[in-house]
Order: C-alpha cells, then structure tokens, then sequence
C-alpha cells in the first residue's frame, strides 16, 4: 500500500510542477512552435533549480515528498536522463519493479524519491541500468529533435521563396448553413484559388476573390521575395474550383462555378467554352493529358466517384468520358498521371488505385495500400508525390486539428516530412498545397501554399507562400523523417 500511495504522490507532484510549462506556454503563444521549446526549457530549469537548492519541487513539497541527496549537478544529471526515461515512458515502467521505485534518471543520478519522514538509506549503483539510460537518452534525443524539427517547426527542407500580403475571400454567394463539416471545409478553406498559366516562356501565378455575383482574377507579379496583385478582369459569376491546362494549344484557366458550370477561359478573360457539368457534391477539378494527344483534358470527380472527362476543341466543351472509375469507392482525391490515380477511403489507411484511359474508357491497373488515414490532396513531385491533409475538429483550428504535408516516394512510401502537426494552442498558419509546379524553369518544382490564420474557421483571410527545395536540408530531412 506505502508503494502505491508513493507513486500516487510522485505522478501527483509531477503534473503540480507541469503547470510552469502551462503558464510559459500560454504567455508564449504568439511565438508559436517556439513557445512549446520555451515551455520545456522552463521546467527544466525550474526543476535544477529547486531540486538543486531545496532537494524537492513545488509540487513534491506539497506531496512531502523529496530526493534522498541533492546537489545542482545530481539535479542537472536527473533532469537530463529523464529524458531517456520518457522514450516511451520505458524509465518509468521500470520504476514499478524496483525496490525504491527508482527511475531511469533516478538510477542514473544516483538518488531516489521518499516521503520527507523517512529515513535515508543507501542504494548501490546500477550500471547496467545506468548504461541503457545513457543509449536510451541519446536516442531519444535525436527522436526529439527529429520531430521538433519536422512537425513543430515544419517545411524543414524548403525555403520560402515568395510571399503574398494578406487576401480575403468572400462566400456570401454560398448556401453554408447546412454543410456537414468535410463539405464546409471543402467549400471554404478547401477551396483552390490560384492556377498558374504559361505567358510566353514564363509562369504565372494567377489568384481568384470570388464576390456575390462575380469573381475578380488578378495577376501576382513578383516583386523581390514578395507577391503583388494586379487586378485583370472579373468573370461574371463565382468560382468554387480553378485550375490551368495546355488547351487549344494555349495555356488557360478552366473552373467550375456555384450554379455547376465548367467554363474555360484566357488569361485576358476571354470565355472559349461553357458548359453544365452533370455531377453534384465535387471534391475535386484536374487537368491533364489524358488520352495522350498533347492537349490537357478536364477530369472532375464527386464524391460518389462519379467522373466526367472533357475535351475543348473548337471552343466546345466534348464529354469524352462520364461514369464510375472502377470499384464502389468514396474518394478523397485523385492525380492524373498515365491515366488517373485516386485515393479513397479505407480502415486507418488510404487505398491508391491507377486506371488507365484506354478507348475512351477506364481499365483497372492496380491498387496499393498506405498506412496513412487522411488525404486532401495529391500533387505529382519529383519522382514521387506530394500529399496534403488538413482535419479539424469542432469547427475550429484550435481544437483537435492535424496537418500533414508529406513527400512520397514512386511506390507510396514516406521520404520527407514537411509537417504532421497534432493540435496545439500556440499560433501558426495552416497550410494547404495549391500546386506544384517548375516556377522558374530551374528544372526542380516549386510549392505554391495557401496560409489560413489558425482563428480563421472559414479561411476568408489567407496568404500565398511558395517554397523551394534545398538539396541538403532535403537529405538532412530524409534522416530526420526516419528517426521521427
């Protein structure tokens, strides 16, 4: 009974003295990801410090509970193999099977914890146990960074290259009320807002506002490292999705309005073709080649996997295509690449299928199975692609939210990390991937991100960032990716 009331008191003082990290990560916030390290650094000093001077924290002095011998150096050595005893809470579990209920970094500093009436007593040292710690510590301190690193601090790998000011997106011309979340999400801060379009040998980013009966579309030229909107025309009714193709042999916009119209036009405004689409409840519009004529077809897709392919020549919108991909499934997103590749739902894990477009219609090829749980989006990269998913809970970013922003490689296996991060309180923009495209024709792509304000539920406010890849910060995050 004295052992279990012993370690009721420990794990009691234990959160008593967590509340130093609450308070320094609370009036840090702003800092973000930097706010949660401060945290921890706090506590560590708070915990020398007390231990060093009093052999006992706050939290153990109101547990009457303290070290058998202390001194600054037998508190800095505790302090620094608990984080040996933290990887996977293995210092602790053994704790519940030693006679004093001794801790990795209780063992390993030499100490152990009793009420402040009891007598002090001798204990040999454990070296094999003192041995492990000092593996276990350094593991787990490159698992520690590795993960502060990759998902708090997040991009590790990319330089950020270009940055817009803030823009505003309006959805009064939107029925929102009776959404479910996954609908709200996609018509609000999943919504795509910029395409890019060839002018000459150059690519240009290009960005939607949509108004209550219009859209507005301006052009961002680069000024230094920084975005600048130039206004260009308006298209006279609002946008839900945009994206750009090589049709016509010219490179122009194609969207699909409210009112379930595809139109495709120029970088002038100009329309070439409209015409109303059959599918309801689209997740997403893609282009692409298709059929492999050198022109880009347009594949819309709903959430019933319902597909509608469509070509534009002379400035007619043809269905070439309009079904079912394949199996009964419920898709997330879908890629055209020799074909289309589309994720859809499974238990804890994403299904990849490929078909083929063969005589206008689409033939099984295979399907693969990734171990990851949510997919918004996937972008062609490198040799591999690019996947992005932002989940939220109880309407908020605050709460529950999770973004991952990750690199696989050809066969769907994880080869950077840009980011899982779970929910924190702290600020930090959230991030959707736009596009990926070779900006500046240096031969390696660019990723163009949409940045949402964490209080912003709806995303009327965001940025656009686009980001580079640094060769060694790339190989650095293939390591870090693998320890984390």
């Amino acid at each position: 009974m004295d052992r279990l009331i012993l370690i009721v008191s420990r794990f009691a003082a234990f959160m008593i003295d967590l509340v130093v990290f609450v308070v320094v990560y609370i009036v840090t916030a702003d800092l973000g990801a930097y706010s949660y390290l401060l945290g921890y650094i706090a506590l560590f000093l708070y915990r020398i410090i007390m231990q060093g001077k009093y052999g006992k924290t706050l939290g153990m002095m109101l547990l009457k509970i303290r070290l058998n011998k202390f001194s600054y150096k037998i508190a800095l050595k505790r302090e620094v193999y608990r984080i040996a005893s933290s990887l996977y809470y293995l210092g602790y579990i053994y704790a519940l099977f030693d006679k004093k209920l001794r801790t990795f970094h209780d063992i390993s500093s030499g100490v152990y914890v009793d009420y402040v009436d009891k007598d002090i007593e001798e204990t040999k040292d454990n070296k094999i146990i003192f041995y492990i710690s000092s593996v276990l510590l350094v593991v787990s301190l490159i698992q520690g960074t590795s993960r502060f690193l990759i998902n708090e601090i997040g991009q590790f790998g990319l330089n950020k290259y270009l940055l817009s000011g803030e823009y505003y997106q309006s959805f009064e011309g939107d029925n929102l009320l009776s959404l479910s979340q996954d609908e709200l999400f996609l018509k609000t801060v999943g919504r795509k807002y910029t395409a890019v379009i060839e002018e000459g040998r150059n690519k240009v980013i290009y960005r939607i506002s949509n108004k209550l009966k219009y859209t507005e579309v301006y052009r961002l030229n680069r000024n230094g490292n920084e975005l600048v909107g130039e206004y260009k025309f308006k298209i006279d009714f609002p946008i839900q999705f945009i994206d750009s193709g090589y049709f016509l042999k010219e490179s122009s916009f194609c969207a699909v309005t409210p009112k379930g119209e595809l139109i495709v036009f120029s970088n002038w405004g100009d329309i070439f073709a409209k015409t109303k689409i059959l599918n309801k409840d689209v997740i997403n519009l893609k282009t692409g080649d298709i059929d492999k004529d050198g022109l880009d077809e347009i594949a819309i897709l709903n959430r019933n996997a319902d597909i509608e392919i469509y070509k534009l020549s002379s400035e007619k919108l043809n269905l070439i295509f309009s079904g079912k991909i394949g199996e009964d499934i419920q898709p997330y997103a879908f890629l055209i690449e020799d074909g289309i590749i589309v994720l859809s739902r499974g238990q804890n894990k994403i299904n990849i299928y490929r078909y083929e477009f063969k005589d206008y219609t689409f033939k099984y090829v295979f399907k693969k199975e990734i171990k990851i749980k949510e997919i918004s989006n996937i972008f062609k990269f490198q040799e591999g692609y690019l996947i992005n998913y932002i989940g939220r809970n109880n309407m908020t970013f605050k709460v529950g939210n999770i973004q991952v922003f990750e690199v696989l490689d050809k066969n769907f296996k994880l080869k950077y990390n840009f980011g899982q991060r779970p929910a924190r309180r702290y600020s930090y923009m959230v991030r959707i991937v736009e596009d990926v495209c070779d900006l500046d024709n240096d031969g390696k792509d660019e990723i163009i991100i949409k940045a949402v304000g964490k209080d912003d539920v709806m995303g009327h406010a965001y940025r656009i960032e686009v980001y580079k890849q640094n060769k060694i910060l790339l190989i650095l995050n293939k390591l870090l990716s693998w320890w984390a």
